[in-house]
């Protein structure tokens, strides 16, 4: 038989003899991560499991190898996905934060808006609102009692109409 070496499965000599010197003293080696390069210099992790037993008056080394190299890069990537989405929570629960500021925020303004209203709306002297172009867009109780329009009959109308030709 050859050898791990002469097969090239394993290129590194101190990894070999690690593992026998490892397995003359313990006499089994049972389910041991191993980062060995085999051939081509790729590196592979590997589960590794063996056992030192006689065969027909022969003592020999019975071994078992795994390729695990796939599950440690799955691993890894899951670590860094797990990582980002980690982050991704703290970024959202920051932004909840932030919309919850925003939201109480609005409802100040809501409420102080609700209160000029109520106060537009029912003081005792007569207001109007116009745009900049003096057109009306607004007027209150008070103003529509004192000149007998509606509203609607003055909405988009310009103040000028309330001229007097005396003055």
């Amino acid at each position: 038989g050859k050898t791990l070496q002469e097969l090239g499965i394993i290129d590194e000599t101190d990894k070999l003899r690690e593992l026998k010197d490892f397995l003359k003293s313990e006499r089994a080696i049972v389910n041991k991560f191993v980062k060995v390069k085999v051939r081509n210099n790729v590196e592979k992790q590997l589960l590794y499991s063996s056992v030192v037993t006689e065969i027909r008056g022969v003592e020999c080394v019975l071994a078992q190898s795994v390729d695990i190299t796939e599950n440690f890069r799955l691993e890894k990537n899951i670590i860094e996905l797990e990582d980002r989405i980690a982050g991704r929570i703290a970024d959202l629960a920051k932004l909840d934060s932030l919309l919850v500021k925003k939201e109480y925020e609005i409802d100040n303004i809501k409420s102080q808006l609700d209160l000029s209203t109520r106060a537009f709306q029912n003081a005792i002297e007569g207001f109007i609102i116009t745009d900049v172009d003096a057109n009306v867009l607004s007027v209150n109780r008070a103003f529509m009692d004192i000149t007998g329009y509606s509203q609607d009959e003055l909405a988009g109308k310009n103040p000028r109409l309330f001229k007097s030709e005396r003055h």
